[in-house]
């Protein structure tokens, strides 16, 4: 009886210990929130972006949408879904969605039963500056990094993507696609215009489609 009471107390003790350093980090964030909204120092086009981007974050975080098999989940009309664009994207417009971020996220559930690879079919084109007219990503789909993209030309290109089974059926369908851009620079770290957004890749369109 003693030792069930002292496993009792254990368990007890390290959710305990977890719910506060969940509220510790919780009180972190919040604190580097306020910070930068109010401190009079921070110039206001980057309080105002700071402010952007985490409010994308709180309503996007976490969803996953349902795509079906060869369903457009991007096209010029917009996404599908908003919340299928995770962290790391601007705002869709008339032509389609820039990421901003060294790291966007894509999220996802596929609906309809695997039973072989998948490939994610996306088309764009990148950020091209001075002397760089291309943009390198390392892909990340579930934690695992497939393989490296170079995203490159001024009109915009197909790039398949292959999914691997067992990456989705390990995790019941669901499927975060992570761009991992390198080097980014915004317009208004090149002098060429005000925009403070690290200009990865312009996606206008995205469909998922069974091998």
């Amino acid at each position: 009886m003693a030792g069930i009471i002292l496993e009792s107390k254990a368990v007890s003790a390290v959710a305990f210990i977890a719910k506060l350093v969940v509220l510790v980090v919780a009180l972190a964030l919040n604190a580097t929130f306020l910070f930068i909204v109010l401190n009079p120092k921070v110039r206001p086009e980057y309080r105002d972006y700071f402010i952007e981007k985490t409010a994308k974050r709180w309503v996007r975080g976490g969803q996953y949408p349902e795509v079906r098999p060869y369903e457009k989940i991007f096209s010029d009309k917009g996404p599908k879904d908003p919340s299928i664009l995770g962290m790391g994207w601007s705002e869709p417009d008339a032509s389609g969605v820039w990421s901003e971020e060294p790291q966007a996220n894509l999220l996802f559930r596929v609906t309809f039963e695997i039973k072989a690879d998948c490939q994610v079919v996306v088309s764009g084109t990148p950020f091209q500056r001075p002397g760089r007219d291309f943009q390198v990503a390392d892909i990340i789909v579930n934690g695992q990094n497939l393989q490296t993209v170079r995203f490159s030309g001024d009109v915009d290109q197909e790039y398949k993507i292959i999914v691997p089974f067992s990456l989705v059926e390990k995790r019941n369908g669901y499927v975060s696609l992570q761009f991992r851009f390198a080097d980014l620079k915004s317009p208004r770290d090149l002098s060429l215009g005000t925009d403070l957004r690290k200009l990865g890749f312009h996606m206008t369109a995205l469909r998922l489609d069974p091998l």
